[in-house]
């Protein structure tokens, strides 16, 4: 594998060019950033799970609710893209695996399963419970 500024005479495939690297500025503000929001999420789903079992969610609500729903499916799923294509550091090697296709095997059999079940719209589907 090709790492960047190698002198390697390797041919580079465009699946080489979307690595990201876990050291890049982007990608360690982008993570931290995911943190917050997080953080910010799972208190923001308490606070609309308090209001839908309290009977005094009004319209409003029911829009604001909504809009910060979609929001935090639209960023969780970009996160899930980065992840795919995010270098990987074995804990017991000290190779860096950049190799797109391996990534995204490691991804899956990873914390793809977490990243997904963050993007299942869990307050929609107890709304539908409870209303049926």
């Amino acid at each position: 594998m090709v790492y960047p500024g190698s002198d390697s005479d390797e041919e580079r495939t465009c699946g080489d060019y979307l690595v990201i690297s876990t050291s890049s500025l982007v990608f360690q503000t982008w993570k931290i950033f995911i943190i917050f929001l997080s953080f910010f999420s799972s208190f923001d789903y308490a606070r609309q799970a308090a209001l839908l079992y309290s009977g005094e969610r009004n319209a409003a609500d029911i829009e604001e609710g909504t809009r910060w729903n979609v929001y935090y499916s639209v960023v969780f799923s970009i996160d899930m893209l980065v992840c795919f294509f995010t270098e990987y550091h074995s804990p017991t090697e000290a190779e860096v695996e950049r190799n797109w296709k391996k990534l995204a095997v490691i991804y899956l059999k990873g914390r793809f399963l977490l990243d997904f079940l963050a993007l299942v719209p869990f307050q929609t589907i107890l709304e539908f419970v409870l209303a049926g």
